[in-house]
């Protein structure tokens, strides 16, 4: 089965045809993720228009990240703490930098929403 795209200038004047797959289940999971797609950049707008709180955001728990965003809280900072493994985080966040002004992130989204603009990362 074939869909013609209404003319216009991405068309450049000419037909132009796409076919669909033959079973009904891969269109059904094509919405299913183009819903899902929709949902979460209109989250993400919503997440990134709030204000943030944070001067700073680190990226990296290790050791030496750990002790640069417990430096910078030290010294009046406000600091988003994120790392790729959120374990690191939950456990950063519980230990070290409990009853500090460190806030921990679990994804870089969150990461960027806990950000003031201009928006300053260090990695």
């Amino acid at each position: 089965v074939g869909l013609m795209p209404p003319a216009g200038p991405h068309t450049n004047g000419s037909l132009q045809t796409m076919s669909f797959p033959s079973d009904p289940t891969v269109v059904l999971k094509t919405i299913s993720l183009q819903n899902m797609y929709s949902s979460i950049v209109r989250a993400s707008q919503n997440l990134i228009m709030t204000e943030g709180k944070a001067d700073i955001a680190l990226i990296g728990l290790a050791v030496m990240g750990q002790n640069l965003i417990l430096n910078m809280n030290d010294h009046g900072f406000t600091v988003c703490a994120f790392n790729r493994t959120v374990a690191k985080v939950d456990e950063f966040m519980n230990n070290e930098a409990k009853g500090t002004k460190i806030i921990g992130a679990r994804s870089l989204l969150e990461m960027v929403s806990h950000l003031k603009k201009p928006r300053r990362l260090m990695m």
